[in-house]
């Protein structure tokens, strides 16, 4: 009787081990509305739940992304988890209509990892372009401008002038109405140079920046005490809010990684914080970021009413393929 005892439980841990916890993937009945990537040498997505088939694209750490269904297990480097599909983050999209695919479930988490610094010149270059724009702050916190670092190697710096909707009024010292034009490159893990010309006046400037800290959404530069915010950072100096409500109205902005990266854009996330009594998202816009994943009202019944039918539809073939 002891052994027959004892085999039980050998048999049930063995179970226990042999068989993911899909639960964390739930809440209730419905599944996790998002989640993050957590490999850090990032995610790929594959067209079906194996590791044979397709890759379509692949996720940076820190990703976040809209769960889809869940599908059968797995165990990949010693993890057993489901194949999950989700919704492709709306940059990879080959075209306008959404796309999903499949990623293995033990490296999503329902919370957001821990940010790594750049460890190499390649990670400070994805870094700071994948972010569609900078504003730029000077050691007193005074707001300068934007600085857009492109993927392409391209740079642009602009400084606005008091007829641009982002502009302080409360302080126009720094203000010139600029626009500086030109290349930039990673150098190091925290090193970058940038050639730029004006485009007003053609005078030429080439610097070496190193910045002595780098989080998620911000950097600070050694020599001059100058800073860089990504553009979607949710506590802006005065006048950036009417700016970043503006750039709400362009659905551009759901094509820039930095947009996933920085939570306050990122899928599922309501965008609708910095709304005030003058400002309603338009219909056709809130339509898009509803097709990207994102809920721009709080679980709104337009958002639900969406995405519950397909969710439903994808789960169903999900269980077919299990």
């Amino acid at each position: 009787m002891k052994r027959i005892f004892l085999l039980s439980i050998v048999f049930f841990c063995t179970l226990s081990f042999a068989f993911a916890d899909t639960s964390r993937f739930f809440k209730g009945k419905k599944v996790i509305p998002k989640m993050y990537v957590t490999a850090e040498d990032g995610l790929r997505v594959r067209d079906k739940p194996n590791l044979g088939s397709n890759k379509i694209c692949g996720l940076s750490y820190r990703i976040p992304v809209k769960i889809i269904a869940i599908g059968k297990e797995a165990t990949i480097d010693g993890i057993t988890a489901p194949w999950v599909e989700i919704l492709i983050p709306r940059y990879e999209w080959k075209g306008k209509e959404p796309e999903f695919g499949w990623v293995f479930g033990g490296y999503l988490s329902e919370e957001k990892p821990k940010f790594i610094e750049p460890k190499n010149a390649k990670e400070l270059s994805e870094y700071l372009s994948s972010f569609m724009s900078w504003g730029f702050y000077d050691k007193y916190s005074e707001w300068i401008g934007f600085m857009h670092f492109y993927a392409d190697g391209s740079f642009s710096e602009i400084h606005p002038s008091p007829e641009d909707p982002g502009y302080n009024k409360k302080d126009s010292s720094w203000s010139d109405g600029s626009k500086w034009y030109g290349t930039w490159k990673a150098l190091d893990k925290n090193t970058f140079s940038v050639s730029a010309k004006n485009k007003d006046n053609g005078a030429e400037r080439t610097r070496t920046v190193t910045l002595t800290a780098i989080t998620d959404v911000w950097w600070s530069e050694a020599n001059t005490g100058n800073s860089g915010s990504s553009m979607f950072d949710p506590k802006p100096v005065d006048g950036v809010a009417h700016h970043e409500r503006k750039t709400m109205r362009d659905a551009s902005i759901l094509k820039s990684k930095g947009a996933y990266l920085d939570d306050y854009w990122g899928p599922i996330f309501p965008t609708s914080s910095y709304d005030d009594e003058n400002y309603t998202i338009p219909a056709d816009l809130e339509r898009k970021y509803i097709e990207a994943g994102i809920d721009v009202y709080y679980d709104s019944d337009q958002f639900n009413s969406y995405w519950d039918p397909i969710i439903a539809e994808h789960q169903k073939r999900a269980d077919l393929m299990k």
